[in-house]
């Protein structure tokens, strides 16, 4: 350190913060790629899930729709002409429940899946009757 010029001493702590400065940098700039990575799969996740269940819910609609149809018919060839339109609807959202279900991470998610489950089987057996 004494074989140094003065110059060459006052331009070390500068050189020094330059470098501790730019490892900052690259440190938060490794950190916010990460949280970026994270927060578009998160946003995929849910845009996954989000279509899922409107899917499902259009398809819920139709199907309550073809039902609806059947029993107020006055014609009992309806209802057997929906039938196979709407058993081939709910294996559909039987695949869409499955689908959403795998997706379920958090135990509250699982849960609601849970009992949308239990009251979707209730459904199913009214409607069968």
């Amino acid at each position: 350190m004494k074989s140094l010029s003065i110059a060459s001493k006052m331009w070390l702590p500068v050189i020094v913060m330059a470098v501790v400065v730019a490892l900052l940098s690259l440190t938060a700039a490794a950190g916010i790629k990460s949280s970026q990575a994270k927060a578009q799969v998160t946003q995929q996740e849910q845009q996954q899930k989000f279509e899922l269940a409107l899917r499902w819910r259009g398809l819920t609609e139709t199907n309550a729709a073809r039902a609806g149809a059947g029993i107020l018919s006055a014609d009992p060839a309806v209802a057997t002409t929906l039938k196979p339109e709407i058993d081939a609807t709910t294996a559909k959202i039987s695949e869409i429940q499955k689908s959403l279900e795998s997706l379920a991470t958090s135990d509250e998610e699982k849960a609601v899946m849970a009992r949308i489950a239990q009251t979707r089987a209730a459904y199913i057996a009214v409607r069968t009757e």
